[in-house]
């Protein structure tokens, strides 16, 4: 049995969640939700020193983009626990939780090899997709390019690809100018924009609150006073 076969059982391609068995070795599910778009589950069974998850999840969207020559995808990501609480209401089960609680990255991947490969599916899922890896990305694409460190490229929600080499193995390459060209969409302006926006509200709120706090005080040292 190859690599393949032991992470990706072809029989669950209509399932709706992963159905996970051997706690003692990876696995992958995929499955086609309502909209039409395919969702990747893969069980980690090893996890990394300070990994809070055992299972990574990604929706891709149906239709790539183009962008500098290179085929992007926008999907959903989430990272949780296979034991994690499922609950439910009615008899019908509410997924909830880490879950269904997604961020939104834009990467190089082949939705096709995914399902053909089973190299490239791990990759993916637990070098490509990992939380803390990923976290970062998104934060550097909330930055201004004038804010970004020496260390750090523009780069939107595109968090990168994955390449194979000319040997047969895969490696995590970035695109600069993908990167750039995503992190200066309008869409991320209007972002980043909003969430300064949001800041200054915060902080005109904070300020208020202390300001209110304050004329409390000083009313009731004048009545101390009087």
């Amino acid at each position: 049995m190859g690599l393949f076969d032991r992470l990706f059982n072809k029989k669950e391609e209509k399932r709706e969640t992963p159905s996970i068995q051997d706690d003692s070795r990876d696995s992958a599910v995929m499955s086609i939700i309502e909209d039409g778009r395919k969702r990747f589950e893969y069980y980690q069974a090893k996890r990394n020193f300070g990994q809070f998850y055992d299972t990574t999840r990604v929706v891709v969207n149906r239709e790539p983009r183009i962008v500098e020559g290179r085929i992007l995808y926008d999907c959903l990501v989430s990272w949780y626990g296979r034991d994690d609480a499922v609950y439910i209401m009615d008899g019908a089960e509410e997924m909830g939780g880490r879950r269904d609680t997604y961020e939104h990255i834009v990467a190089g991947i082949d939705p096709e090899k995914m399902q053909a490969d089973g190299r490239y599916l791990q990759m993916i899922m637990t070098d490509l997709l990992e939380q803390k890896r990923v976290n970062k990305y998104l934060e550097r694409g909330m930055k201004e390019e004038s804010e970004l460190g020496p260390n750090e490229l523009a780069c939107g929600r595109y968090i990168g690809e994955i390449e194979q080499k000319p040997d047969g193995t895969y490696r995590k390459v970035f695109g600069p100018r993908v990167g750039k060209a995503e992190h200066n969409t309008e869409h991320m302006k209007q972002e980043r924009q909003a969430a300064r926006d949001q800041r200054a509200k915060w902080k005109a709120e904070r300020i208020a609150r202390k300001q209110a706090e304050i004329a409390r005080l000083q009313a009731e040292i004048d009545e101390e006073t009087r």
